[in-house]
């Protein structure tokens, strides 16, 4: 049975958000405009985003002060989307799309969610750039760390503001 969580008073709201690990956070704030601006009304701080370009996979991951970097969103592109039943996803303002989203183990046995697009390219990146910005509030500007063999028009132009 699913809880009605925005049915929830604000502050019980924003003590479950805190309560959750990043990528859950992440996660509810693709199911609807509302709950995108419930989780960025938590106001949950983080130290510094990275974004990683590889050929295989882009990723998003998080450093907490005390933490080191920890990759939590991790995006491919699938160009037939086969198996699970894709969902749509609401990101950035305006932007929406449909995908599939799994929970995986890293090789230090960490979990993280991949999003699975038909098509990655510069337009889906820009958007979440734009609502990982809008959703954690970071202090120190942005790392990114690309690889070579990455095609450049699958990158957006990340900004610090």
């Amino acid at each position: 049975m699913p809880l009605p969580l925005l049915l929830f008073p604000y502050v019980v709201q924003k003590e479950i958000f805190k309560s959750m690990e990043y990528c859950e956070m992440f996660l509810m704030s693709l199911c609807s405009k509302r709950m995108k601006q419930r989780v960025s009304q938590a106001s949950v701080k983080i130290a510094k985003v990275w974004y990683g370009v590889y050929p295989d996979m882009k990723f998003i991951a998080i450093q907490d002060l005390e933490r080191p970097v920890d990759v939590h969103i991790g995006f491919d592109d699938q160009p037939e989307l086969s198996g699970v039943k894709p969902v749509e996803m609401k990101i950035g303002d305006n932007f929406k799309t449909r995908g599939i989203v799994k929970t995986l183990l890293t090789t230090l046995k960490q979990e993280y969610c991949l999003i699975r697009v038909p098509k990655l390219d510069a337009k889906v990146t820009k958007s979440l750039h734009k609502h990982v910005k809008q959703l954690f509030r970071h202090t120190i500007p942005c790392g990114i760390e690309i690889d070579m063999n990455s095609p450049t028009e699958e990158l957006p132009i990340y900004e610090n503001n």
